[in-house]
């Protein structure tokens, strides 16, 4: 018998609490989420393999540490769900619920203690952080081995696999369309108007949201982001 399922690839900061709403509205307690062990010897995208397997009752899942490629399951098809959006509207978004989380992470400290600017400087100051440099392009690459090559090739080539990609500066459209590619394979998503952990700016249009964050940093550290991100 063939199965169909949803699985929300949640990237840090990119509306994916108000994925997981959706989700959890329209399947109840046919939805679950889970977080995955990056230092077993299984590779992630195994263990998501496994955790499908091994729940058949359930119709959605949801992770933050989910990586691709996307589960290969016998008779089983999988809708991936994947919202990218503006890297510096995404890092902001990431800044602003480190000031306010309680925890004594770095992202977390450093956020409490600096202005944007300065959070953004430190972040590019260490070379291993990759929260401020090519995260969603990281992530989507993980799509392809490293041997298929470099990581603009990769994030690139996920993108043309994967069936739909979401824009979190137009979240309700995208989520129409994820309605529709599930109802093609009898999957009931209910999508609706959802306002899960939106910032202060939401009044704002894309634009004038880029130029407010711009304005807090100085040309060169503007200049230093993007070429970090390109």
């Amino acid at each position: 018998m063939r199965r169909c399922i949803i699985f929300h690839y949640h990237l840090f900061k990119n509306a994916g609490t108000s994925v997981d709403k959706i989700l959890q509205e329209s399947f109840g307690d046919r939805w679950a989420e889970k977080e995955f062990d990056k230092s077993k010897k299984t590779p992630i995208s195994k263990q998501v393999e496994s955790w499908i397997k091994d729940t058949p009752d359930l119709s959605a899942y949801s992770s933050h540490t989910a990586l691709m490629p996307l589960p290969e399951i016998p008779n089983t098809e999988v809708i991936p769900i994947i919202f990218i959006r503006h890297p510096l509207l995404r890092l902001y978004s990431a800044y602003s619920f480190e000031r306010n989380q309680i925890s004594e992470n770095f992202g977390s400290k450093s956020a409490k203690k600096l202005d944007f600017a300065g959070y953004l400087e430190v972040r590019l100051s260490r070379p291993n952080d990759a929260s401020a440099r090519n995260f969603q392009a990281r992530r989507l690459s993980c799509f392809f081995p490293e041997s298929y090559g470099g990581l603009h090739k990769r994030a690139c080539h996920s993108l043309a696999k994967l069936p739909r990609i979401g824009l979190v500066e137009n979240f309700h459209k995208s989520m129409m369309r994820y309605e529709k590619l599930a109802r093609q394979n009898e999957l009931k998503l209910e999508t609706f108007n959802v306002r899960e952990n939106v910032s202060n700016h939401s009044a704002m249009n894309h634009k004038q949201r880029v130029d407010y964050i711009e304005d807090m940093l100085p040309l060169t550290l503007i200049e230093k982001f993007k070429t970090e991100n390109k």
